[in-house]
């Protein structure tokens, strides 16, 4: 019996919410155990070639410590993204790992937050006052780090012409700006003089100016503008239609991306930027998208792969099946299981280890009840509980070391006892030695951890444990990563390689098969079970 499970990365917020109203399933299938997400892949209806795109992550603005996401820009030779929070009416600059590495208040409102950009030619942010002047606000460097001052210079006239614009972007090799007129559904462009950049004292550097008409949008409202540098492409997104369309330095459309899946409540802006997947080429660029929310929805920053691959459909076909035998409903457990992220079958005990990384971010509800780690039977019933959470350690009646609020992998071993959690919030492994006694959530238990980021995982969701050895998954980079016991890297292997390339994008979830020494690895991309070698090579595909 092997033993899978999956998470969906999203908005923790609205997934929490999600999962209260819809009573969530946690699905457990014997000969394979899994619970996934569905794919967040998507096609558009547009009458151009459909664009497949894969949700890499979501960063809510509360991880950042902030009430709003409104605007969205990149800047390259700070590796870092910047955003107005409306509600403090201050810049704000962060990776998307969830670090902010500052937030300064800006002088000026800013009119309309979908006109943000950064010019990387003269490192500068642009916005666009009520009369539409362009505002240059300059940035200073501040021990290593990129800040705004609190200093804005307006060039009157530079826009002038653009009739509503709602939104603003600059080529990076040359510096032009482009302006997106929601009016006369074009794209206005204005190009510099070569060598020259936009300021305060150089407002005649414009040399020419040209509209490029978007005529196959004409029915559609239009928002936010980005380009891309890396096909030399405009993207725009129509809130009618809940999709981003790509679009030619013609204005001639050329796919078009439905983000309907991702529940987007407030569009309000998008860039792009390098892949946050370390392991790719360092010209491969994502579109990362700006939701500022709702009341009752926190904002959040969406990262997208518009060069998602699907797997060819010959694979597909060839997958062996599986049989569902049972269900297991964790969400009816008391304390309920409302999130299940982590599972593994415990080979000594005869019983399931289910971990709930979300569980306690609400706080003590009905929900959390000072538990996110089950014991169960394999037909269900909950046979122990734990809790490994920091935050309410103190008023935890468990009697175990509380190291981690976001288990999001677990795994053991059979023959010691140890208890393996991989933990994506705090980037470390931690391991549960479970003292003299053998029991888990003992007094006596002890932790031990290792940095997952020494050896280049940053986001370790899913562990496994077999030939002595651990096997994380990480799933932003798609990578396995194997290490021993104390965290040195041993090998480490990309699951995009799989399936000739198509490969499985976001592997949450594996598993290691003690009888066939074997791994197993589900992602929420693809809707098949890939059996390897703990090398990585192919052995078998299964279809759920």
């Amino acid at each position: 019996m092997i033993i899978f499970k999956g998470l969906l990365k999203t908005n923790k917020t609205t997934k929490r919410q999600k999962l209260h109203l819809s009573k969530r399933i946690f699905s457990i299938l014997f000969i394979f155990v899994v619970s996934l997400s569905l794919p967040s892949f998507s096609a558009s209806s547009a009458t151009v070639d459909p664009g497949y795109w894969f949700d890499v992550q979501s960063l809510p603005a509360g991880d950042l410590g902030l009430t709003d996401i409104s605007g969205l820009g990149y800047m390259p030779d700070a590796g870092a993204f910047f955003t107005l929070d409306a509600g403090t009416n201050q810049f704000a600059v962060f990776t998307m790992r969830g670090e902010l590495q500052s937030a300064d208040s800006l002088s000026s409102a800013v009119a309309n937050p979908l006109n943000l950009a950064y010019n990387p030619l003269g490192m500068n942010v642009y916005t666009l006052d009520e009369s539409q002047g362009l505002l240059e606000v300059g940035t200073k460097s501040d021990g290593g780090t990129l800040q705004f001052s609190q200093q804005s210079t307006s060039l009157q006239g530079t826009v002038s012409g653009v009739a509503n614009p709602q939104g603003l972007a600059f080529n990076p090799d040359n510096g032009n700006l482009y302006v997106l007129d929601a009016d006369t559904n074009s794209i206005v462009q204005f190009t510099l003089f070569t060598g020259t950049r936009l300021s305060p004292e150089s407002q005649t550097m414009v040399e020419s100016v040209d509209s490029v008409s978007v005529s196959s949008l004409d029915q559609l409202n239009v928002e936010g503008l980005a380009y891309n540098s890396e096909d030399s492409s405009y993207y725009v997104y129509s809130p009618d239609t809940n999709t981003v369309y790509a679009l030619s330095e013609s204005g001639s459309m050329d796919s078009s991306y439905d983000l309907t899946a991702l529940n987007i409540d407030n569009f309000s802006g998008m860039t792009f930027a390098p892949s946050s997947d370390s392991t790719d080429d360092s010209s491969k660029m994502n579109l990362f998208v700006a939701d500022s929310g709702t009341a009752t929805q926190d904002a959040q920053v969406i990262e997208v792969d518009i060069a998602a691959k699907v797997l060819p459909q010959e694979v597909l076909d060839a997958a062996l099946p599986n049989v569902l035998v049972q269900t297991i409903d964790s969400y009816l457990w008391s304390p309920p299981n409302t999130d299940a992220t982590g599972l593994e079958y415990l080979i000594a005990d005869d019983r399931l280890l289910v971990a709930d990384a979300d569980i306690e971010e609400e706080g003590p509800t009905s929900f959390y009840d000072y538990v996110n780690v089950w014991e169960s039977s394999k037909t269900g019933t909950v046979l122990a509980t734990c809790d490994t959470t920091t935050a309410y350690e103190e008023a935890s009646p468990a009697p175990s070391p509380g190291v981690s609020n976001e288990p999001a992998g677990v795994a053991a071993d059979p023959v010691s006892g140890l208890r393996f959690f991989a933990d994506d919030n705090q980037q470390l492994i931690f391991i549960y030695d479970l003292g003299a006694d053998g029991d888990y959530c003992t007094s006596d238990d002890s932790t031990t951890s290792f940095d997952t980021t020494a050896f280049g995982s940053g986001d370790p969701e899913g562990i496994a444990y077999g030939e002595g050895k651990l096997f994380i998954s990480d799933g932003i980079n798609a990578q396995i990563y194997v290490t021993d016991l104390s965290g040195t890297l041993l090998n480490d292997w990309d699951t995009s390689n799989l399936f000739d390339g198509s490969g499985l994008s976001d592997p949450e979830g594996i598993g290691y098969h003690w009888v066939r020494g074997t791994l197993f690895s589900v992602s929420r991309g693809q809707q098949v079970i890939a059996e390897t070698t703990i090398d990585g090579t192919l052995l078998n595909t299964y279809d759920f």
